[in-house]
């Protein structure tokens, strides 16, 4: 990838593995074993239909399992009445297809698992946790159970929250997940709020599994600001939100979140840029020592302009709470974002 000579060409793919299903999304490496957990939350024809994620070996690309998601039963919502039957585990027949686009009240049947993450549980276990845009809640899984084959892993009812979440990510400890409230498939409305959920609650599918709801971006509880992507710091103390629709990126206190007290969201940085368009921010990421944030963003003007280069990182000093930089013309709609340290890890 770093050879120059393989800009704009296929050199640099080593493989393309099959996702055993459509639409990938979410990205989940393990470490031991060494295997890629992939969502899947579009179908070819629409925005709707998945419920699957992928297990994959990412050095011989080879299909190593895939869970199914119940699409009804104990603990599973269906916000559409009129969803077409469906075995889980499949066996046998085409499954439905929806070829409809968001908003569409016929969104509702399929969870639609976006981003992924992992959790720790006190009894030592991890657990998995999706996002699902779908049916607007987050699942909690059995890992072990699921890379031991078993298809219908999940362990406790899901766990509703203000709208289709996108970003989910684990506190350093895995003992909290934060999910950002992005956007609703069902009706054309945006959410402004994060939720923080507790793993072990969770897994239990006791009350208060999501043990604070934070609206960021916005002081109008019916504003709109489409948070997109949280990061944790690496001390736990801090969440970074970056909210699309509000151009701003919010810093959130967990303990002041969970304890419900008011001002939980400590800051809340506005994003511009020189050209005054919208900064649009969407992947976070911190690095290792904690002092800085950097946001990805930027419009897509692909259909546009190929050569309109809008995508932008925006570098935040989270010790001042305030923008220490800004990169242009990185690309073009940029939505992930990592950090590497010196060493390159």
């Amino acid at each position: 990838m770093l050879q120059k000579s393989s800009d704009n060409t296929d050199a640099a793919v080593l493989r393309v593995a099959d996702g055993g299903w459509f639409g990938g999304v979410g990205l989940l490496p393990l470490n031991s074993p060494n295997l890629l957990l992939t969502s899947a939350s579009e179908n070819w024809l629409g925005e709707d239909g998945s419920n699957r994620i992928t297990i994959i070996d990412p050095k011989s690309g080879a299909f190593v399992g895939q869970i199914q998601m119940p699409v009804a039963g104990k603990g599973v919502r269906q916000l559409n009445p009129n969803c077409a039957p469906y075995d889980v585990p499949w066996k046998s027949g085409p499954p439905p297809a929806y070829a409809h686009d968001a908003p569409s009240k016929e969104f509702g049947c399929w969870p639609d698992p976006e981003s992924l993450a992992l959790g720790k549980g006190s009894d030592g276990k991890s657990y998995l946790f999706s996002g699902n845009a779908g049916t607007e809640d987050v699942a909690v899984m059995d890992l072990a159970q699921a890379l031991k084959g078993v298809p219908v892993v999940e362990i406790a009812p899901r766990i509703p929250v203000q709208s289709g979440p996108f970003g989910i990510a684990s506190s350093p400890n895995g003992k909290l997940i934060a999910v950002t409230a992005r956007e609703s498939g069902r009706e054309d409305f945006e959410g402004n709020t994060i939720s923080i959920i507790d793993v072990d609650l969770a897994r239990q599918g006791m009350p208060g599994a999501e043990s604070a709801r934070v609206q960021v971006g916005t002081d109008d509880p019916k504003g709109e600001t489409r948070p997109f992507a949280v990061a944790w710091t690496p001390d736990g103390k801090q969440i970074v939100v970056a909210n699309f629709r509000a151009n701003n990126v919010s810093i959130v206190d967990v303990d002041m979140a969970i304890a419900k007290k008011p001002g939980a969201e400590v800051a809340r940085i506005a994003l511009t840029r020189s050209d005054k368009e919208p900064a649009r921010p969407k992947g976070v990421a911190i690095t290792a020592d904690g002092h800085y944030a950097v946001v990805a963003g930027g419009n897509n003007t692909i259909k546009a302009s190929a050569t309109n280069l809008t995508g932008t990182a925006f570098v935040i000093d989270l010790q001042k709470k305030a923008v220490a930089a800004t990169v242009a013309n990185v690309g073009i709609d940029p939505c992930g974002v990592a950090i590497l340290d010196k060493a390159g890890k």
